[in-house]
């Protein structure tokens, strides 16, 4: 049986607008930190001494 597509109709308040304003706080502030720390996590690269 094939699978219907998913339909919401979101009614938005001034809930879902803080909710929404949250969020996007939320994925701006952790997605920076994110980069920063897998940066940091990430190995030096292995370098030859030519001496």
């Amino acid at each position: 049986k094939p699978l219907r597509p998913l339909h919401l109709e979101v009614k938005r308040d001034h809930y879902t607008e803080r909710l929404s304003d949250a969020l996007d706080r939320f994925l701006i502030y952790y997605g920076e930190l994110k980069a920063k720390v897998l940066n940091a996590l990430q190995p030096e690269p292995e370098t030859a001494d030519l001496l």
